[in-house]
């Protein structure tokens, strides 16, 4: 734990005991796996180990991405770290069935670069995708990324923080929130240099307002899916007991785990802080950090 910052010590210990700390933080230190998405043919197993879902695979040690080079090309596979995954797969495993049935809208709130608008494409194939953010340049790389797919999203220029679709409106809405990217030290260690305890009071708050404005989008019965790139308490578990007290027509629902998973990760209760919400860390082999929860909106 020693070579992490004082600041990111502190925070991490809100929220692993010690023992996990000295755990987590040689892992973030170590090189990151290369995950995928398939939408096309599975890879043989020489090359690739299929992870907790359908169409979820990890390269396998000393494979190089050249195995994967025609179906990148092609589109027909995506490079996604296999947390990053678990949003996408956790809204279309949830949305009530009433609303996959015809094509009702779902917004991807911060949709860039496109790997979840992806997955949302390919798994919602009957519902309207949205795919808003409010970087036009990282909305063009997806717009590249989604180039050869079959069915495309509608592709909005807007801000999550302020209004830009009609209150209830939405079956249901994936908020992959602006976060501190903790989580994605592995692959990117000057994150944890860059950020400051300043920063993570200016995305909490983000936060919040993102997720009030995505409720206040939601029809009844609609889906919120929260996720963040983050190891911290302030964005993840804190954000989760803000909304249980400050947005009541949000209320949490039980995720229903993939029976695929492996068996190593069904014994574990360290990810599942609650019962809406995973905590994903590489010691238990998910991948990046990741804080996801799940609500469904209510009437008062």
């Amino acid at each position: 734990a020693s070579a992490l910052p004082i600041w990111l010590q502190k925070k991490l210990h809100q929220l692993t005991p010690h023992t996990q700390l000295e755990a987590l933080a040689p892992a973030l230190l170590k090189p990151a796996t290369v995950d995928f998405y398939t939408y096309g043919p599975s890879p043989t197993t020489a090359e690739a180990t299929p992870l907790s879902f359908e169409n979820s695979y990890r390269l396998k040690e000393g494979t190089t991405l050249n195995v994967l080079e025609t179906q990148l090309h092609t589109q027909t596979a995506y490079i996604q770290d296999h947390s990053a995954q678990w949003p996408a797969y956790l809204l279309a495993k949830h949305l009530p069935k009433k609303f996959t049935a015809k094509n009702t809208p779902i917004l991807d709130m911060c949709a860039a670069p496109g790997g979840k608008t992806r997955q949302l494409l390919a798994l919602l194939p009957k519902n309207e995708i949205i795919a808003a953010d409010r970087n036009p340049n990282r909305l063009e790389t997806l717009k590249e990324n989604i180039a050869k797919q079959t069915k495309k999203p509608s592709i909005m220029l807007a801000d999550g923080a302020k209004p830009y679709v009609a209150n209830n409106s939405l079956a249901a809405v994936l908020l992959d929130a602006p976060c501190s990217a903790t989580g994605t030290i592995r692959r990117h260690p000057e994150v944890m240099h860059l950020r400051t305890p300043k920063d993570i009071k200016h995305l909490c708050t983000l936060q919040q307002e993102m997720l009030q404005k995505a409720s206040d989008a939601l029809m009844l019965e609609g889906i919120l899916t929260y996720a963040v790139c983050s190891l911290l308490y302030n964005e993840g578990e804190a954000q989760d007991l803000w909304v249980k007290k400050h947005i009541p027509t949000l209320k949490p629902i039980k995720i229903t785990m993939p029976p695929a998973m492996p068996q190593h990760l069904k014994s574990k209760s360290t990810w599942q802080p609650t019962e809406n919400a995973l905590r994903l860390t590489p010691i238990d082999g998910f991948g990046d950090g990741f804080y996801i929860a799940l609500y469904q909106k209510i009437a008062l």
